[in-house]
């Protein structure tokens, strides 16, 4: 990308607009009136059930010329093929130019609409109305999308930020537990790499205590913050320190793969922090207290995963990390809580083969 093109990614991601507000409110309707004269909305068939249907009709009430398009859960249907069953469907309703993608649901409806938007007649407005608290917290900041293949995770994809973000924190109301507990690892996440102060709070809380309105407010917002500025300064992940949001991924993506997606993203996130941050200590960047304190944090927000992976698929899988070099996985490490090791400005580094086994089978 161009250093013009980089600029204008730049004004994009800056220009996106989020606010706490209900997907019911008038104001709603009319910032959606502001962007096109016409609306897809997308949902998988679960969300479809619980709020897709309910929101396209208020919207049709709304004077919003809107149509419903659903499909599949899981990551399954996250794939090439998926997006190009979408968009023959838009095609074939007579959506074009003037039309606006507005992606409900959690981190795979908007990895996928996201992607789907931004080369839909080469590119049309898009908004995202997460529906998880992971989805809040992190996959609808960013610009980042993607779709899966045989390879890998989000292999294939773009840098397309949305124009408007939605958070209705009435749509986690009907969320399990184990979501809230997978939303959670990415909120620790950020904690590790950015925020001590994150990092306090959430060694003072229950997960009962995080579901009240001004705590989970205060939690979302903090963690978007934080991606926002980081991601402001290394939109295109080019100079290294966007690389950070990878802490524990690097892990997580093998696991999600080795599992044939079975495995959700936050659980394989959870595994991912554990595994890093041993590994962090035993590349001598991390003290033995902050890792205790890590994995005592981690403990508290427990996710039950009875999982157990192939640790050489998992290996195998690493090879094909983007942060990879000639086949070698690249980690990132942290220097103490709430800090990642700058590792040369590179903010990833290798990792001896032995380091990453033990850490295996330390923590899976």
């Amino acid at each position: 990308m161009g250093l013009d093109s980089l600029k204008s990614l730049r004004r994009k991601m800056d220009r996106t607009s989020w606010t706490f507000r209900s997907l019911f409110a008038p104001e709603t309707a009319k910032e959606l009136h502001n962007l096109a004269s016409h609306f897809a909305l997308f949902c998988d068939e679960q969300v479809a059930r619980i709020w897709g249907t309910k929101w396209h009709d208020w919207l049709q009430e709304q004077d919003l010329r809107v149509s419903l398009f659903t499909f599949p859960s899981g990551e399954g249907f996250k794939t090439r093929k998926g997006k190009e069953i979408l968009e023959d469907e838009l095609f074939s309703k007579g959506f074009g130019r003037d039309s606006c993608c507005i992606a409900l649901g959690g981190g795979i409806t908007m990895d996928l609409v996201g992607f789907l938007a931004a080369t839909f007649c080469r590119g049309v407005p898009l908004v995202f109305a997460p529906t998880t608290l992971l989805g809040m917290v992190d996959a609808c900041m960013g610009g980042k999308n993607g779709v899966n293949c045989s390879f890998g995770k989000n292999l294939i994809g773009s840098f397309y930020p949305p124009a408007l973000i939605f958070l209705d924190l009435e749509m986690l109301t009907t969320l399990e537990d184990r979501a809230w507990l997978e939303g959670l690892s990415e909120v620790i996440k950020y904690a590790l790499i950015a925020a001590p102060d994150l990092f306090a709070l959430l060694q003072t809380q229950t997960l009962a205590t995080l579901k009240k309105k001004e705590i989970l407010q205060k939690m979302i917002e903090r963690s978007l913050t934080i991606k926002h500025a980081i991601v402001m300064r290394d939109p295109e992940e080019r100079l290294g320190e966007r690389r950070i949001l990878n802490f524990g991924h690097t892990i997580a993506h093998a696991l999600e793969v080795e599992s044939a997606y079975t495995l959700s993203h936050g659980a394989a996130l959870y595994l991912g922090m554990r595994v890093e941050s041993l590994i962090s200590q035993e590349m001598g960047m991390l003290s033995q207290k902050a890792r205790s304190d890590i994995d005592a944090l981690l403990s508290r927000f427990a996710i039950d995963i009875s999982h157990s992976p192939d640790q050489a698929k998992v290996k195998r899988a690493f090879s094909r990390d983007k942060k990879a070099i000639h086949e070698r996985p690249r980690f990132v490490l942290l220097q103490q809580i709430g800090k990642a090791a700058p590792c040369q400005g590179a903010y990833c580094t290798h990792v001896p083969e032995e380091i990453i086994e033990n850490a295996l089978k330390t923590c899976l």
